[in-house]
C-alpha cells in the first residue's frame, strides 16, 4: 500500500514538474539587455508603467486630494462650527425657572394695581369706580401649567 502511494505521489510531482516547465524550453526574458544590438537597453517607462497598479491609478490621487480640500474648505465656514447664540443652553436651562418668576411677577403687579385702584385718591372717589370701566385683570394664580 505504502508503495503504490509513494508512485502515485512520484507520478503526480513528475506531471507538476512537466506542467510548470513547459514544453522543457525556458523563454528568457532580457530585462536590462537587448541581444539584438548586445548593449543594454535605454529605459522606456511609458512601456514599463503601463501594467503597474501607480500607472492605472495616476490621477485618482491627485482627484482626490483636490475634493478633499474643496470639502475642507467648505466645511470650515465660522458659522457652521459656532452655534449662532453661545448661551443658548443657559437660555434652555433657565427659562423653567423664568417662567415661574413671571407668574408671580404679574400676579405682584395684579395685587399693586387692585390696591392703588381700590384707594382713595385726593377727591375721595376710587379710581376703579371713576373709570366706569372693567379692570380687565388677568389672574394668574388659578392658571397653573406645571
Amino acid at each position: 500500500v505504502l508503495e503504490i502511494a509513494a508512485q502515485d505521489r512520484k507520478h503526480r510531482l513528475a506531471a507538476l514538474k512537466n506542467r510548470t516547465e513547459g514544453s522543457g524550453e525556458s523563454i528568457l526574458k532580457f530585462r536590462n539587455y537587448d541581444p539584438t544590438s548586445r548593449e543594454p537597453k535605454k529605459s522606456s517607462d511609458e512601456i514599463d508603467n503601463l501594467d503597474t497598479v501607480e500607472y492605472a491609478v495616476k490621477g485618482l490621487a491627485e482627484s482626490i486630494l483636490a475634493k478633499d480640500e474643496e470639502l475642507r474648505n467648505e466645511e470650515l465656514d465660522v458659522f457652521n462650527i459656532a452655534p449662532k447664540r453661545p448661551n443658548w443652553d443657559l437660555k434652555r436651562e433657565l427659562s423653567k425657572k423664568m417662567h415661574l418668576l413671571n407668574k408671580a411677577d404679574q400676579l405682584a403687579i395684579n395685587t399693586l394695581l387692585r390696591q392703588r385702584l381700590s384707594k382713595p385718591d385726593s377727591n375721595g372717589q376710587e379710581l376703579a369706580s371713576a373709570t366706569n370701566k372693567p379692570t380687565g385683570l388677568i389672574n394668574y394664580a388659578d392658571d397653573d401649567d406645571d
